[in-house]
């Protein structure tokens, strides 16, 4: 299965969409950059899938492809 990381906001709604082949691929880009799109200094450290940081009406997520297929139906964009 693919996997899924791409950022979400409520005005610029999915961006940043990044495909990978596998689970362990994915977590690693999301751990390297999620922090990049944020100024919050915390000690989140993701583990699993499907898994998101940010703010409610801000975030940046990581997923398999078909729940991203659903997300992005569920909230009009492009697939």
């Amino acid at each position: 299965m693919r996997y899924v990381t791409f950022y979400w906001s409520i005005m610029g709604g999915i961006t940043d969409v990044e495909i990978f082949k596998t689970k362990e691929e994915a977590l690693k880009n999301f751990r390297a950059n999620y922090r990049s799109y944020f100024q919050i200094h915390d000690r989140f450290e993701p583990r699993d899938t499907p898994c998101a940081y940010g703010f409610p009406h801000r975030k940046y997520y990581c997923m398999s492809i078909r729940r991203f297929k659903k997300f992005a139906k569920q909230e009009g964009g492009a697939e």
